[in-house]
């Protein structure tokens, strides 16, 4: 006694050809929502001139070096400070000659 199923019907294989197509179309679309830049208004390097990537360089840099030649707060409610490069570097030496893991 054996039974056999019967053929899907078309509409069964439709639904189930859709199905798949649409779970490719929405994994499509989560992939390009997680890759779309999240800073708008960047212009790319590659579409710009040598000389305003230097620019842009220069406006870098002149930026993390106010950021490391400053105090600033980082969390007041926790009370973290940023301190200037130079002084954070004293700091720590003075730190480490009193616990005499310096030497």
């Amino acid at each position: 006694m054996s039974e056999t199923s019967p053929p899907p019907s078309s509409r069964n294989v439709m639904l189930s050809a859709l199905g798949i197509i649409g779970c490719f179309v929405v994994f499509a679309i989560v992939l390009y929502v997680a890759y779309i830049p999240t800073a708008p208004g960047v212009a790319t390097t590659s579409t710009m001139t040598p000389e305003e990537r230097k620019a842009l360089l220069h406006e870098v840099r002149g930026k993390a070096r106010q950021e490391a030649e400053r105090y600033r707060w980082i969390d007041r409610d926790n009370g973290v400070v940023g301190l200037p490069l130079d002084r954070a570097v004293e700091l720590t030496i003075r730190d480490l000659a009193e616990s005499g893991e310096g030497s």
